[in-house]
């Protein structure tokens, strides 16, 4: 599905289809000022949901079709949403090109025991910090859930591919998931919605330039011990998500090390995700914030497809 040479490439739109929400990012040419980035919600409730998505989506993308052809290139780890949401907008634009991405089409060695059991958005993360950080990264994805996955560059000799190594790595529930748990398997602790804020709809308002953060050793704005029970669910969730990283950290630099001793121990913290700005205040370690990184993954892709005559993917 490459384009063929002097013709202009199509519009690159990739979209990261999780359990909670979508993000949709464009592929910037020196032609063209950046789209901008989007968050839409899912929603669990409504019963048109699906063709609010697509409506939704499809006036975000009304500019690019204004321009020619789009392709949609798709990480989706929630299919109920991502199959209908395909079909709609085919049917609404019968050029465009809907494809969903999986594990072959991420140049990655995946050294787990199932690898095709691994989430395509837990790759593309990790390509996209690969990319980023050719020393290796510990990739921090905080959504539904939170992973915690390590990759490090590929190991002369061992990979004849040339691909960087993802290792695996952890999965433990994200801060609302969290939330509904506690109120929903006791009888005492209410239901809340959120840590601070309230999930961003706009990624572009919301992404400050990355840059290296070292937390203070303080909890921020949540006092320790918490003093009443909102605040102690609060300093719970995030303590075990802080603490989790924290401590994976140490665990994955040290595993990093013995597998490239040339790393010297000394490996990026890369966190992304829609809870990651709310994380990054609680760490105590050094870290740096990559707002849509699975986008930033989907692009590479696309973008060497399309304007480095690369293969199909």
């Amino acid at each position: 599905m490459t384009t063929p040479p002097n013709q202009v490439a199509p519009n690159q739109v990739a979209l990261d289809i999780g359990n909670s929400a979508i993000k949709a990012s464009v592929l910037a040419t020196a032609d063209d000022d950046q789209h901008p980035d989007q968050t839409f919600l899912i929603s669990a409730t409504d019963q048109n949901a699906d063709q609010d998505l697509a409506a939704r989506l499809l006036d975000w993308a009304a500019p690019l079709f204004d321009q020619g052809d789009v392709n949609f290139w798709v990480s989706s780890v929630n299919r109920a949403v991502s199959v209908p949401l395909g079909v709609t907008i085919i049917e609404r634009h019968p050029t465009a090109c809907w494809n969903e991405l999986s594990r072959t089409d991420v140049p990655l060695s995946v050294q787990v025991d199932y690898p095709d059991r691994v989430g395509i958005d837990r790759l593309l993360s990790a390509h996209a910090a690969a990319i980023e950080f050719p020393a290796g990264a510990i990739v921090v994805d905080s959504g539904s859930a939170v992973t915690i996955d390590l990759v490090t560059p590929a190991r002369l000799n061992a990979e004849p591919d040339g691909h960087p190594v993802f290792h695996g790595g952890a999965i433990l529930p994200g801060v609302r998931m969290q939330f509904a748990a506690l109120a929903g398997g006791t009888e005492n602790l209410p239901a809340m919605a959120s840590a601070s804020v309230a999930p961003a709809t706009d990624l572009a308002a919301m992404s400050p330039a990355a840059k290296p953060t070292t937390a203070s050793p303080s909890v921020g704005a949540f006092s320790a011990p918490a003093k009443e029970t909102e605040s102690a669910i609060r300093l719970g969730v995030i303590s075990s998500i802080a603490g989790a990283v924290e401590r994976l950290a140490g665990d994955y630099a040290k595993f990093a090390a013995a597998v490239e001793p040339d790393l010297g121990g000394k490996i990026a913290v890369v966190i992304s995700g829609g809870d990651a700005d709310l994380i990054s205040r609680h760490l105590r370690i050094s870290h740096i914030v990559k707002h849509n990184l699975v986008c930033r993954g989907i692009l590479d892709l696309a973008g060497r497809q399309c304007f480095r005559s690369a293969p199909p993917l």
